[in-house]
């Protein structure tokens, strides 16, 4: 997934998905794809971390992380056999639900994205943990 990057005059970025809605972030945490222009629920506050990573905090005060749905397990990226973003993601133990979250307090390995910049159409990526991209929800 690419992402058209905005950087707004307060020092938050804005980022725009497929079809031209902007990634919101709602004050339950919940990150959703509709907003139809820039508000404050739309902006992000980027924290550089260690090792070119970097963190976006909400106007909530939450950092954007990934959180899996149901029991809480370890993975590593020997058990992915397939990636759909951050949707599902199937494992040699069964399925592996992982959704985009705006929810936690502090950084940690899952709040931590690597950004890869597309200098063809000045897009950027966001690599997870799992080395998978980060994706827009429908």
């Amino acid at each position: 997934q690419f992402f058209g990057k905005t950087a707004n005059d307060d020092g938050t970025i804005a980022l725009m998905v497929h079809g031209g809605t902007w990634l919101t972030s709602l004050p339950s945490g919940t990150v959703v794809a509709d907003g139809a222009h820039i508000m404050a629920w739309q902006k992000f506050a980027p924290k550089k971390g260690d090792n070119g990573t970097v963190a976006l905090r909400s106007i909530h005060g939450k950092y954007l992380g990934l959180k899996t749905l149901g029991e809480e397990i370890a993975v590593d990226r020997s058990m992915m056999t397939q990636d759909d973003g951050f949707g599902g993601q199937a494992a040699a133990a069964g399925t592996i639900s992982i959704i985009t979250t705006a929810q936690a307090d502090s950084i940690g390995p899952r709040e931590k994205f690597t950004v890869l910049f597309n200098s063809a159409d000045d897009t950027v990526n966001f690599k997870t943990k799992y080395d998978t991209l980060l994706t827009s929800p429908p």
